[in-house]
């Protein structure tokens, strides 16, 4: 089902058919935003609690699992209602994988949750509000998500859950793209790669129609279409050093640039 932007006038009314059409997906979107917040708040407060009695490891393993389930839940219902149209499948290939980062552009707010939603392992970084919200931390921390809030302890963190095998999520840009499109990578994800020793994986996130500034409360008035693919794997070696990571970061940058403005040929 499809959501209609405008609808057809005839004799200066509405069909009543397509107000009811639109006004049901809305509908089914917003109750999916307050169900989703009901689950994340249950999960935060009263089922993560308990679980981080176990073993770092196993309760990470855990709460990384429930997130993802979470995730593709949310991304189906969104699907069903007529709202999204994706097409992740390239990620499967990724499922199986371990110990390595994946770096991503950033066109909206459902690109955390389009990720997560295939990547078992998923570890991401996250800023020191996340820890303060009540719907999220106890998720958040029971996952063994990283908080950004110290570079140098971030860094060290983050490569310390890649030689454990997990998967980073990072977003270089630091924020979402903006109209202009891609923003300037920072180095902190190339910094990490070569502490570690990780490689570095793309993914390119292509949304259509593009939505600058669109806010995840807000019911899309046409569905939003979006393509994950995979770009190019970089090797990166164990040995940290700033100026080497500015030129890895510049040239993961520089991929991800030639790739997105071929895929829009």
């Amino acid at each position: 089902m499809q959501v209609e932007a405008v609808l057809t006038v005839r004799d200066g009314r509405p069909p009543l058919g397509r107000w009811l059409r639109v006004a049901s997906v809305h509908l089914g979107f917003y109750l999916g935003l307050a169900a989703f917040a009901a689950t994340a708040l249950l999960w935060s407060l009263i089922l993560a609690p308990p679980l981080r009695l176990l073993p770092r490891r196993q309760g990470a393993a855990i709460g990384q699992r429930v997130i993802m389930a979470a995730a593709r839940c949310a991304v189906s219902l969104l699907q069903r209602c007529g709202l999204l149209r994706c097409e992740l499948a390239a990620l499967d290939a990724l499922a199986a994988q371990s110990g390595f980062i994946v770096v991503a552009n950033h066109p909206s707010l459902l690109d955390a949750m389009l990720l997560i939603s295939r990547l078992p392992r998923a570890v991401c970084i996250g800023k020191a509000s996340l820890w303060r919200n009540p719907l999220l931390r106890g998720g958040a921390r029971l996952a063994g998500y990283i908080r950004n809030d110290s570079p140098a302890g971030m860094i060290r963190t983050a490569a310390a859950a890649l030689r454990q095998g997990q998967t980073l999520l990072i977003f270089p840009e630091g924020t979402r793209s903006n109209g202009a499109g891609l923003g300037a990578f920072k180095p902190g994800f190339a910094a990490i790669a070569r502490l570690a020793g990780a490689p570095i994986q793309v993914v390119l996130i292509e949304m259509t129609p593009p939505r600058p500034g669109w806010r995840l409360w807000q019911a899309p008035r046409a569905p939003l279409g979006f393509r994950l693919r995979l770009g190019q794997r970089f090797a990166a070696s164990a040995h940290p050093g700033g100026s080497t990571s500015q030129r890895l970061a510049a040239e993961v940058e520089r991929h991800v640039r030639d790739a997105l403005d071929a895929g829009r040929r």
